[in-house]
């Protein structure tokens, strides 16, 4: 059930395109920015499979920001500095990360975590993408404000399923509310 659950998600994300979704990713951007000032340590992400772009924001940032690398080994994530205009690579999965040799940011620097998910609900509850990376990573780093980014179509009317091992979310920002858990 999750899985099909997950699967119209991501249709539905990935189906805003054009000068809609362009306005959408803007009007995220600068929610994002009322919120991350250049004292805060960010950690953000590379968009990727219809997720918001963050880029625009991204590279307008001031503050300390890192991006996730994820290694070989499975399920093992890790939040890399990621300075303007470092070079990134494609990794297996086709998602943009800083290269490995970066400084790695232990997860307890992070006051805020900027995440990507598929779907939320009006409980905080996020349904990732499947593989753990940012639940195990976020139980590592229980200081951060943990704001889940989307657009308006990700939210999901029901609950979602939520497990034992399922990190929640303290707000989702999308283009037009910042919602608070």
């Amino acid at each position: 059930m999750t899985d099909s659950i997950r699967q119209k998600f991501r249709a539905k994300r990935r189906n805003l395109q054009g000068e809609a979704r362009r306005q959408a990713e803007l009007a995220i951007c600068r929610r994002i920015e009322t919120v991350c000032t250049a004292t805060e340590k960010v950690a953000a992400y590379a968009a990727f499979d219809g997720e918001p772009n963050l880029d625009r924001w991204i590279s307008a940032y001031q503050g300390m920001l890192a991006l996730p690398v994820i290694s070989d080994e499975a399920g093992v994530m890790s939040f890399h500095e990621a300075p303007k205009g470092a070079v990134q690579r494609e990794n297996r999965l086709g998602i943009f990360e800083p290269e490995p040799h970066r400084t790695l940011i232990p997860p307890d620097t992070f006051t805020i975590m900027l995440i990507p998910l598929v779907a939320f609900d009006r409980v905080g509850t996020r349904l990732g993408m499947g593989a753990g990376y940012y639940d195990r990573y976020l139980a590592l780093a229980p200081q951060a404000l943990r704001i889940g980014v989307a657009f308006d179509v990700q939210c999901s009317n029901s609950l979602l399923p939520r497990h034992e091992w399922d990190e929640p979310l303290h707000q989702v920002i999308t283009q037009t509310q910042t919602i608070e858990f």
